[in-house]
């Protein structure tokens, strides 16, 4: 979304803002008996229809605050990943929201994840080194 005063791209600072001021604290009032979470990468840095600036690390915050609260208030997470028309933006943003995950399952143990995706945990990219989501998990697909 931009600005119709300054034209500006939103990145992680407006979408971390909107996302600790609004969604936080409705799922601390609400509670509700499950998240579903549609991550579309069109809001990447770089991709050409999206318009806005989230960073690979952007996505990773947002994905492990929102975990890590579903997995505190006992709620279980679904996430999607969808959108994304720039195959560099969308491979550094996923590697980004997989790590920012995958940290939150790994204290607790990460057999049934790795087992149930074929994920190698071993091969997780930092953030300043993105791998392309194929090598963390060969059943992710990425057009």
């Amino acid at each position: 979304m931009k600005d119709k005063k300054t034209d500006e791209r939103y990145g992680d600072a407006e979408y971390l803002r909107i996302f600790l001021l609004y969604v936080m604290p409705v799922m601390r009032n609400y509670k509700p008996g499950v998240v579903m979470v549609s991550l579309g990468f069109d809001a990447a840095e770089g991709d050409p229809y999206g318009a806005m600036d989230v960073s690979p690390r952007g996505y990773y915050y947002m994905l492990n605050l929102l975990a890590k609260v579903c997995r505190k208030m006992e709620i279980p997470l679904v996430v999607v990943f969808e959108g994304g028309y720039n195959p560099t933006a969308l491979e550094k943003s996923a590697a980004g929201a997989m790590t920012g995950f995958i940290e939150t399952v790994e204290p607790y143990g990460t057999s049934a994840f790795v087992h149930l995706y074929g994920c190698d945990l071993e091969r997780v990219p930092s953030l300043t080194r993105p791998a392309s989501p194929q090598t963390l998990c060969p059943a992710l697909h990425v057009a």
